[in-house]
């Protein structure tokens, strides 16, 4: 596997992430952020701040037209 390039942003460990279905987005999760990232610009489109509980998980619908975070509660 080769790295293609990185993309930086979350100030605390990134604990999951998941691709859209069409593959043109990542969302990424940790503390209490999720990110969401333009694959071809590689950069930053998006930030949903939660707080003080973290977002352990990520996901996409089948559709890609909603995405899901949840933490461990």
């Amino acid at each position: 596997m080769k790295e293609v390039g990185i993309l930086s942003g979350h100030q605390q460990a990134v604990w999951d992430v998941a691709f859209s279905p069409d593959g043109r987005t990542l969302a990424s999760c940790g503390g209490g952020t999720v990110k969401l990232w333009c694959l071809a610009a590689g950069r930053e489109v998006a930030t949903l701040i939660r707080g003080a509980t973290e977002f352990r998980y990520v996901a996409f619908t089948s559709d890609g037209h909603t995405l899901l975070a949840g933490d461990w509660a």
